[in-house]
């Protein structure tokens, strides 16, 4: 008789290298990463509405954080185990995904960008989190941005469902 103790309390290889807190398929790392960005911009907009920060100077800030959350997605930032043929510059993968996802918003706003989706989805989540903070009630707030946070999870993690 084999002893189950060991299939009982050991992953296998694979399943551990997607629970990484840095792989880019594991959907809680990605909040995660969300989460800062999100919250550095809450903090911009706080320091907007008090005078601390100008337009020009949010908009220099948008502009190099677009840059971090690109190197990121794309695999290019070392610090994270992307997922293979999903997070890369080279054909198809994410970078076609949010050109597609995107739609108007990357028509609209590629330029601006670079012509590089990754940095137009950072712009995305930048106006997004910028529109929720415009409702009154904090409570809606929250849920309105938990609605776009799982959405743009289930995108960046190559999970989106598809009617």
């Amino acid at each position: 008789m084999t002893d189950r103790k060991e299939y009982l309390t050991e992953y296998p290889a694979p399943l551990v290298e997607q629970m990484a807190p840095n792989y880019l398929g594991n959907p809680n790392a990605v909040a995660e990463i969300l989460n800062e960005f999100v919250t550095e911009i809450y903090g911009w907009v706080g320091q907007r509405s008090s005078g601390a920060m100008t337009a020009d100077e949010m908009t220099e800030l948008a502009y190099a954080r677009s840059r971090k959350f690109a190197a990121i997605f794309s695999g290019e930032n070392p610090d994270y185990a992307g997922i293979i043929g999903w997070n890369t510059r080279s054909g198809g993968g994410l970078g076609a995904y949010l050109m597609a996802d995107l739609g108007h918003y990357w028509q609209n706003n590629r330029d601006t960008f670079g012509n590089d989706p990754y940095r137009a989805c950072y712009g995305w989540l930048l106006w997004a989190t910028v529109d929720a903070m415009k409702i009154d009630d904090e409570d809606l707030t929250a849920l309105k941005m938990g609605d776009r946070l799982k959405s743009v999870i289930r995108l960046l993690t190559g999970t989106t469902k598809r009617v």
